[in-house]
């Protein structure tokens, strides 16, 4: 390689490593007590943090060795599927609250502790090899067969946690952020692996810029964006939801007399449907047996709004009914109740239907 292929990969590997070491402290810094979602996604950015170093280190003292030129090295493909699973660690914590145990741990690292053990016990004899058409012309082989399986895991596993059920009621995810999530992971793990089979310095390096991004990006979403589930205490103090609901209802012109409308209302009342942060209009016209067209003109004809506005509404009137009983709540708990998951859009849509902020709503309760 030349030397200034090797400078670009240790600019790339020390821009990870700074990256990657703010968002750790940060995140150490303000954690939270009773979620333990920002101490595992810092414990995920530091193990971005030696892994970068390592590179670091390993570039300035040997510069590019067989592990960098060899094609689909298996220390660095065990090192990317262990990377990959730790990524898995901060999603399903936040996904389903209090998994991150022992047993679900070594579960979820069972794969990289199989390759592992295959590598240490020396079961497979893995074949050098340093280019592409030599990975066609012994995929046959058992120890090349399983780099082309990597390289597929590689990208393919972060979409497993689409199919990942959870309980919206408890967990501060919804479908947007688990996807995004899963979309970042395997555009980052797609530059490495099209870097092991080309060579091109410039995925070697984009990767590691992009996990130093990628960190920045959800570390800003987790302490300035996402909101957290109450707490044991927040629950037992708030109050429950009363028949004042219905008066909102009222409010918002809903008529009787149309079988589809009071279809979808009682679909929304059942089990209060509306707080469910996933609620979109094509999953409803489902639940309806109906289609999009028919339940948007529904909403348009009965409330004088879109799907979107009523449903905004019902959330917004929701907090506010909840802070005329007791001003002293928690407005973030109560946000997360109505089916929000970011702190900074229930806070313009509060203001936006009410006119004005939450502190100045709840300063107004208490005059």
């Amino acid at each position: 390689m030349p030397i200034n292929s090797l400078i670009l990969s240790v600019i790339a590997s020390s821009i990870e490593f700074v990256l990657c070491l703010l968002c750790c402290v940060k995140l150490w810094r303000y954690r939270t007590e009773g979620d333990r979602s920002r101490l595992i996604l810092a414990a995920s950015s530091f193990v971005c943090v030696m892994t970068s170093l390592g590179k670091f280190v390993d570039l300035m003292l040997n510069g590019f060795n067989n592990q960098y030129s060899e094609m689909q090295s298996p220390f660095i493909g065990n090192l990317g599927i262990f990377c990959q699973l730790v990524l898995f660690c901060y999603p399903l914590e936040v996904m389903r609250p209090g998994w991150f145990r022992w047993r679900n741990m070594l579960l979820l690292f069972s794969p990289w502790i199989i390759l592992t053990l295959i590598q240490v016990s020396g079961v497979l004899d893995f074949r050098t090899v340093y280019t592409l058409s030599e990975m066609v012309e012994y995929a046959y082989e058992p120890n090349v067969m399983l780099r082309w399986v990597i390289s597929a895991v590689f990208i393919l596993l972060s979409f497993v946690l689409l199919m990942i059920p959870y309980n919206m009621m408890h967990s501060s995810a919804d479908w947007k952020w688990v996807l995004n999530w899963a979309v970042g992971v395997a555009f980052m793990q797609s530059f490495a692996v099209v870097y092991q089979y080309t060579h091109i310095i410039f995925f070697h390096c984009a990767h590691q810029i992009l996990v130093g991004i990628f960190y920045v990006l959800f570390t800003q979403y987790e302490l300035k964006v996402r909101l957290f589930p109450p707490s044991e205490d927040d629950a037992e103090t708030a109050t429950d939801v009363t028949a004042e609901e219905s008066d909102i209802l009222q409010e918002l012109k809903i008529g009787g007399g149309n079988i589809l409308w009071k279809c979808i209302n009682d679909i929304l009342e059942t089990g209060e449907l509306w707080k469910d942060s996933d609620l979109n209009l094509s999953v409803l016209s489902r639940l309806a047996f109906s289609n999009r067209t028919y339940v948007s003109q529904a909403f348009r004809e009965h409330s004088g709004m879109t799907f979107a506005d009523y449903i905004k509404r019902k959330r917004i009137d929701y907090v506010a009914s909840q802070l005329k009983k007791n001003p002293s709540q928690n407005i973030k708990n109560l946000f997360f109740e109505a089916g929000y998951r970011s702190y900074p859009t229930a806070w313009r849509h509060f203001k936006e239907i009410k006119g004005m902020l939450p502190t100045e709503y709840t300063a107004s309760l208490v005059r």
